[in-house]
C-alpha cells in the first residue's frame, strides 16, 4: 500500500505502487489502438483498406474488446430470436476475424460460411475453427455463390461507405433463400445518408424482401468517444 497525505495525516491508499504508470500505459495503448479506427475509415481506396485490415488482424479482437464492442452481443440475441441453428447454412458477410462466427457457434450454428476482403482477417478466423468455408470476397461486388444459397445472412459493422456500399444489399438478398433471413447493422447516419434507406425501400418495392424488425438505436463502441462512432441499429429482413 502507498501513503496519501490528507489534512496533515498519512492514510493508506488502495492504489498499488505503479498504479498511475500502469493507468497511463493502458490509456496510451487504448489511444494507439483507436488509431486503427481512424485509419480504416480514412482509407483512400479498397487496396489501402485491405492492407490496413491485414496489418490490424492479429490485434483486432483485443482492440475491439478495449473499445467496448457491443455488436456481437446484439447480433447473438437477434439470431437466437429469428434464426434456426438447424435451418441451413449461414453466410457471415464481412466476417473479419470471426467474432460473429464464434457467437453463432456457441448458439449451435454449425454450417457457417464467412467472406471478407482481408486475407489477414480470414487467417485469424480460420484458426477459430468455426467456419466450414472462408473466402476472400468483397461486398459491393458479385458474390461467387448461387442464388438462394443460404438460409440466413448476417453482416455486422460492415455495411458502410468505404467498406460495403448500399449496392451490397442486392447480392446479399440474392444469395438468401426465399423465407430466409438477413440480419445486419447500419449506423443511423449510414442508413439515412448513404443510400441504404433508398436501396432497402427499392428491394421491398420489387418484392425481393420485407422488413421484420429493427432495434432501438445504440452505441456500438461504448469506450470510444470521437467522430468515428455513431449510433447504430440492427435490421431483420426476410427474403422473398
Amino acid at each position: 500500500m502507498t501513503a496519501v497525505f490528507r489534512c496533515g495525516q498519512a492514510v493508506e491508499s488502495s492504489r498499488q505502487p505503479g498504479y498511475d504508470a500502469a493507468g497511463r500505459k493502458a490509456k496510451m495503448n487504448q489511444e494507439s489502438s483507436q488509431n486503427w479506427l481512424h485509419k480504416v475509415y480514412g482509407a483512400s481506396d479498397a487496396t489501402e483498406l485491405k492492407q490496413l485490415y491485414d496489418n490490424w488482424a492479429e490485434d483486432y479482437d483485443s482492440d475491439l474488446q478495449t473499445y467496448g464492442y457491443r455488436y456481437p452481443a446484439v447480433l447473438a440475441g437477434l439470431a437466437g430470436r429469428h434464426l434456426d441453428p438447424e435451418g441451413g447454412p449461414v453466410l457471415d458477410a464481412g466476417a473479419g476475424t470471426g467474432l460473429i462466427g464464434e457467437m453463432l457457434a456457441i448458439l449451435g450454428f454449425s454450417e457457417l460460411v464467412g467472406i471478407d476482403m482481408s486475407d489477414g482477417m480470414l487467417a485469424v478466423a480460420q484458426r477459430k475453427g468455426v467456419y466450414s468455408r472462408l473466402d476472400n470476397m468483397t461486398l459491393g461486388e458479385h458474390l461467387d455463390f448461387a442464388d438462394s444459397s443460404f438460409a440466413a445472412v448476417v453482416s455486422t459493422g460492415v455495411l458502410t461507405v468505404g467498406h460495403a456500399p448500399a449496392e451490397s444489399m442486392d447480392e446479399l438478398v440474392r444469395v438468401t433463400r426465399p423465407g430466409g433471413h438477413l440480419i445486419f447493422s447500419l449506423t443511423v447516419q449510414t442508413y439515412e445518408q448513404d443510400g441504404f434507406k433508398q436501396k432497402l425501400e427499392a428491394l421491398e418495392a420489387a418484392g425481393r424482401c420485407q422488413p421484420l424488425a429493427v432495434t432501438s438505436d445504440f452505441v456500438g463502441l461504448v469506450a470510444v468517444d470521437d467522430e468515428v462512432t455513431h449510433p447504430a441499429r440492427f435490421f431483420v429482413y426476410r427474403a422473398l
